[in-house]
Parts: structure tokens; C-alpha cells; sequence
């Protein structure tokens, strides 16, 4: 499975789809596909939403094609990993790698699982099971009346068994369970909540979240540039040693291919006790700050110091 995901994200370019994928018609796909990161739970989780009776597949595909939407999705997957979740875990001051999940599945019916409905959900459900596992911390369904119901069993047997274990259908008696998790002034009012974003396309556009607070960001800049600088000596470190490994292969090159062996034995060894000493000095530099230049912000490692991220 990791051999066949590192495989997908090359195929797929995710490494670099943040910066090379535009997806111009984002805002009339919000209007087929009402969805959003808004806020984070009380465990300081980012919480995303979609209103899945909203949905309307064969307009969706009309204004964009599948494969778009699915490198749409796997664009918001990937800021998920390299931004909210390190923004989150500075926010919470702990290690954030899931996230809480709302869908709203009022006025589902036989419409909403249309064929063109049934291959979006199974295309976007494969790339998550496959390539993005363990990222869902809790699914809370919400105004599941009868339609929903008599659909349910059909749409759980299409997910991973460990993802349907965390899956939580409130039906309509579900604000004070929401509550429970979420703090009233993260939760839009159409969820019971107390939040009415003012900006363009309501709560499910803004975007709000730690990722857009400009502290944080600062904070997350300061462990990137720390991260890039090891990285730059790690590297140098590893060409040097390799360099200079080589000369002395070349210098007794000419004493016997026992002592070849003997030197090319005793190499890695040497290289490993250098990780070693590479990781101490890591792990240093988080106790003293940023590389020296900020003092951390965490009493718990959030992996952004120490090059976790």
C-alpha cells in the first residue's frame, strides 16, 4: 500500500499541485458542492463540513469534469497536511493530524445518488481510503430523515470498515451533540451554532481557521526556514562525508581488496553514528527554539521544530 500511495502522489504531482494546479471554477463548484473547512473542534481539530442534500452532481460536471474535481480535492487534501493541520497544532499547542467532519444530509434523496452522484462519491472516496488513511478523527450526520436512512446501509458498504467505525448519524436531534464538541463560535448558525460569516458564500467559504491567523503563520514560516536550513547542512554533511569516502577508497585502492573491504565495512557504520549525532543535534535545536532565532511555542512536540512536517 506505501509503495503503491508513493507511487499515486508522483503519478499525481502532489508535491507540487498547490502552486501548479488552477481551478478556476471553484466558486460556480461551490454552488453545486456547498463545502468548507470552518474552525476547529474543542480538541482543536479542523472541522469540515459539506451539505450533501445541496449537492447537485449533474450540474457539478457540467461546469468541470471529474478528473478536475479530483485534483481540486487532492489540492485541498494536500493544504490540509501542509498548512491547517501544522497551523492547528500550534493553535492547540499539541500534535494535530485529524480532523472532524460534519455532513449535513438534509433533503438527501434517490436524486443525490444519481449515476454521475455515485461516481464522484466512489472516485473521491478511493483517493481518500487509499492515499490519505487515518485523517478523520470523528463523521457526525446530521438531519438523516427517512430518505437518508433507507440509503445508508448501501453508502456505508462503499467505505473502509475503520472509517465506518467512526461514523456518528444523529439525525435531526443533533445541535446539542455538536455543541458537545464544537464551540458555539465555530459552528455556522445552519448547524445550531452561533458563527454567520459575513464574507462572500457564508461560513463554507471563509475558509476561518488558525491557518488564517498571521502569528501563526509567522510561527510556521520561522519552523519551515529552520527546516530548509538542516536540510541544506544535512545534505552538504552527506555529500562531504560521501566525497571524502570516496578519496580514501581511491587513496588505498591499490593495498588489496581486503582493505577495501575492510574500509567499505567500516563506512556505513560511521555514517550511521553521524545520523545519530545529526538527530541529538535536532532535537537540541527544538529545545533551543527555531535553529536559535524564536523560542518554541509548545510544551508538546507538534513535529514542526524537529522536522516532523
Amino acid at each position: 500500500m506505501w509503495r503503491n500511495m508513493l507511487a499515486w502522489r508522483k503519478d499525481f504531482r502532489t508535491d507540487t499541485i498547490i502552486e501548479d494546479f488552477l481551478f478556476t471554477e471553484i466558486d460556480t463548484v461551490r454552488r453545486f458542492y456547498p463545502q468548507g473547512h470552518h474552525g476547529v473542534d474543542k480538541e482543536g481539530r479542523p472541522v469540515y463540513i459539506e451539505r450533501i442534500g445541496k449537492i447537485q452532481a449533474q450540474s457539478l460536471l457540467e461546469v468541470t469534469t471529474l478528473e478536475r474535481y479530483l485534483k481540486f480535492h487532492v489540492q485541498e487534501f494536500e493544504k490540509l497536511l501542509n498548512l491547517k493541520f501544522p497551523a492547528c497544532s500550534v493553535a492547540a499547542n499539541r500534535h494535530i493530524d485529524t480532523t472532524t467532519t460534519i455532513l449535513d444530509v438534509s433533503g438527501v434523496g434517490l436524486k443525490n445518488f444519481s449515476k454521475p452522484a455515485r461516481d464522484l462519491i466512489l472516485a473521491i472516496q478511493k483517493v481518500d481510503n487509499d492515499n490519505y488513511p487515518e485523517t478523520l478523527a470523528g463523521l457526525f450526520i446530521v438531519n438523516a430523515g427517512p430518505g437518508f436512512k433507507m440509503l445508508w446501509s448501501t453508502v456505508k458498504g462503499f467505505l473502509d470498515p475503520n472509517t465506518a467505525a467512526k461514523i456518528h448519524v444523529i439525525g435531526t436531534n443533533y445541535q446539542k451533540k455538536l455543541l458537545e464538541i464544537i464551540d458555539e463560535s465555530n459552528l455556522p448558525e445552519f448547524l445550531g451554532g452561533g458563527c454567520n460569516c459575513q464574507t462572500e458564500g457564508g461560513c463554507l467559504q471563509s475558509d476561518k481557521g488558525p491557518w488564517k491567523d498571521s502569528d501563526i503563520l509567522k510561527v510556521l514560516n520561522a519552523a519551515e526556514q529552520s527546516k530548509v536550513g538542516r536540510e541544506s547542512v544535512s545534505s552538504a554533511r552527506e555529500h562531504a562525508a560521501s566525497s571524502h569516502f570516496d578519496d580514501i577508497k581511491r587513496e588505498i585502492g591499490d593495498q588489496g581488496s581486503g582493505v577495501e573491504e575492510s574500509t567499505a565495512e567500516s563506512g556505513p557504520k560511521k555514517n550511521e553514528t553521524r545520523a545519530d549525532d545529526d538527530v541529538l543535534t535536532v532535537k537540541e535545536e527544538r529545545r533551543r527554539g527555531f535553529g536559535g532565532r524564536q523560542a518554541c511555542r509548545l510544551d508538546r512536540c507538534c513535529g514542526l521544530c524537529c522536522g516532523r512536517w
